[in-house]
């Protein structure tokens, strides 16, 4: 386990707040004084983080799925992007963090005249996208060529983002995937909404955003919004490149002062509840905790 600056502004000022989960996955809560972002501090390494996904994400959290399923959500968002972006038609469109494809390959059944694109690290639901017809350009965006850069007219990256290890680094590299008029849609869990805040922490979900620090992380990513809201629980964004490249300052203190006041507000009962079970698993031994996870499917 190592500890890290805040990954939106790198500012020191980070706060630990409280360790959920268990000694297999560990959830260790942080909030950044200086911005008001809430992620995982201390948290597992880069490469034990990539390990993770490569030898335990499907089992533990994915079902097991032969292919793809018609997903409703894909026309919700088909909806969303044509907000800004009228003609969903003769495009390139790629989805990060596609999974079996039952948003990308839903989309490929509507909008017939497009060419689609995935990246997804998990080589089983990369067989699936290939079987459908969806071009897998890369396991991870780190990998993803330099010939593909600005090639994408719609980026879709619903409910990734909270699992990147680094937020910024990895907008970075998406934003330079978009072309210079493209549309960027990101989806992510809304941090407290309406449900109970410790259900926000999720293990796989290493960051937690609010629509302040969804808007700062796009802002320093080089990206501007268009358009930003929560609709059931669900924070999402479209967003362009910012050709001006203009920064547009926001008031990161009075964002800290209310996600810290949204992580008071946990529930003590819950809490407790929460560290009954960590504290039940710690007296488990690993290898048994762990076959008891992969059971329940659940951290």
């Amino acid at each position: 386990m190592i500890s890290i600056n805040c990954p939106i502004c790198n500012s020191t000022q980070v706060i630990y707040k409280i360790s959920l989960g268990n000694k297999v996955f560990p959830v260790n809560i942080s909030i950044c004084k200086e911005c008001g972002f809430v992620f995982q501090n201390p948290r597992f390494t880069r490469s034990e983080w990539n390990n993770y996904y490569l030898t335990d994400y499907d089992e533990f959290h994915r079902p097991i799925a032969n292919d793809a399923k018609v997903d409703n959500s894909a026309d919700l968002i088909a909806q969303r992007i044509e907000t800004v972006f009228s003609n969903i038609t003769n495009n390139n469109i790629l989805e990060i963090g596609a999974g079996v494809g039952d948003i990308v390959i839903s989309l490929k059944r509507r909008f017939v005249n497009n060419e689609y694109f995935a990246v997804e690290p998990s080589n089983s639901c990369a067989n699936i996208l290939a079987k459908n017809g969806i071009n897998v350009i890369a396991s991870t965006i780190e990998e993803i060529s330099e010939e593909h850069c600005q090639q994408y007219d719609i980026i879709i990256a619903r409910h990734v983002l909270e699992h990147f290890y680094q937020p910024l680094e990895s907008l970075r590299i998406i934003a330079k995937l978009l072309k210079r008029d493209g549309v960027l849609y990101i989806a992510v869990p809304n941090l407290g909404g309406t449900q109970n805040i410790i259900e926000s922490f999720y293990f796989p979900h290493i960051s937690y955003f609010n629509m302040n620090t969804l808007s700062l992380v796009c802002q320093y990513s080089g990206l501007k919004e268009l358009v930003i809201s929560v609709v059931n629980n669900e924070l999402y964004g479209l967003f362009i490149i910012d050709t001006k490249h203009k920064y547009i300052n926001m008031e990161m203190k009075s964002n800290y002062i209310m996600t810290t006041e949204l992580l008071n507000s946990i529930n003590i009962i819950q809490l407790i509840k929460k560290l009954v079970k960590r504290k039940v698993g710690s007296i488990i031994p690993i290898r048994v905790l762990k076959y008891l996870l992969k059971c329940r499917r659940a951290y």
